[in-house]
Parts: C-alpha cells; sequence; structure tokens
C-alpha cells in the first residue's frame, strides 16, 4: 500500500519519511521545520497529510532531499512542546550486501570458498567489480568439480543456481522500519 502511495506521489522510497502522532493543529510549515531540527533529515517537505480519528492525530508523508540514513534517524522524536512523534522510514539493503551473503552460502553448499574465485578472476579484475564477472569465475570455478556429472538436469541446476546469483545482483532489496 505504502509503495503505491509513494510511487503515485513520485517520492523515492529512500527519501520518504512517513510521521505519525502530530497534533491536528500543527501547521504544514511548523511540521517542516521541526522535523529539519533532525540535521540527517536535510531539507523536509510534506507531500500528504491524512487524520487519525482514534488518536486524535495527524499522519503525515514527507520527502526528504536526501537519502534517509535510517540508522542515524529516532524512531521517536520529541518536539519542543513535548509532543513525540513516530518516524517511520525505509531501510534500504543493498543489492550488494544480498549478493555477498548468497554468494557466501551457495560457495559453502558447494566446498569452494572466495579464494577459488579470486584466483579464477586473475590480479587484473578486481573482486567487487561487476556481479557478471564473480558468476562467471564462480561458474568456473564449479566446472572441475562437475566434469562427472554431465547430465542435463545437473547443467540445468548449475545454470539456474549461476541464473539466481545473478538475479539477486541486480535488484535491490528494502523493507521498512518502524519501532
Amino acid at each position: 500500500f505504502i509503495f503505491g502511495i509513494l510511487r503515485g506521489e513520485g517520492i523515492e522510497v529512500a527519501n520518504a519519511l512517513m510521521v505519525l502522532g502530530i497534533p491536528e493543529e500543527t501547521d504544514i510549515g511548523t511540521i517542516e521545520t521541526t522535523l529539519e531540527t533532525i540535521k540527517v533529515l536535510g531539507k523536509v517537505r510534506v507531500r500528504g497529510k491524512i487524520f487519525e480519528p482514534v488518536s486524535k492525530t495527524l499522519t503525515v508523508l514527507c520527502e526528504c532531499r536526501e537519502q534517509i540514513d535510517s540508522s542515524k534517524v529516532p524512531l521517536v522524536f520529541e518536539n519542543e512542546e513535548g509532543d513525540e512523534w513516530t518516524l517511520v522510514m525505509a531501510e534500504i539493503e543493498t543489492s550488494s550486501n544480498l549478493f555477498s551473503e548468497k554468494l557466501d552460502k551457495f560457495l559453502q553448499e558447494e566446498g569452494k570458498t572466495r579464494e577459488d574465485i579470486k584466483v579464477l578472476c586473475g590480479p587484473a579484475l578486481s573482486w567487487n567489480q561487476n556481479p557478471e564477472s564473480i558468476i562467471r569465475a564462480v561458474s568456473d570455478a564449479l566446472q572441475p568439480t562437475r566434469t562427472h556429472e554431465n547430465t542435463h538436469k545437473t547443467k540445468h541446476k548449475r545454470s539456474r543456481r549461476v541464473h539466481c546469483l545473478y538475479q539477486y545482483s541486480q535488484c535491490t532489496h528494502s523493507k521498512f522500519r518502524y519501532p
């Protein structure tokens, strides 16, 4: 649901901030300047708001000029009047971190190490160069141990694993951080 709203408003997930618990009478300018006191947010712009009848408060959707590092933003913020606002933002997980985890698990299952792959990459290639080079090297590293397994099923399974690793390397995953 929230991703649909962000897309509809043209807001990048990494720049989005939802604030809950704002008193109804608080004007937009006050909300923006109050949130800008959290220095890591930078310039903040309110993009939408909704009244919550149960809590009798506002929930606002904000856009920050810079990407938000959720590890540096408090989950609960107390303004000058003593009101507690709850901040909800996305935690962005980069595909390279997930790719590394998947690669390590895959190599362990195959009885290989990163060193086996580094040797195949050679000194001219950087280990962190690009996922396609790493995937090619993994495939090459597995080749010698699999020469006796020439069945179509085994080749397809290995090809599928390498393709899955490539797919993980191409996407960015995110989840929302909520108190």
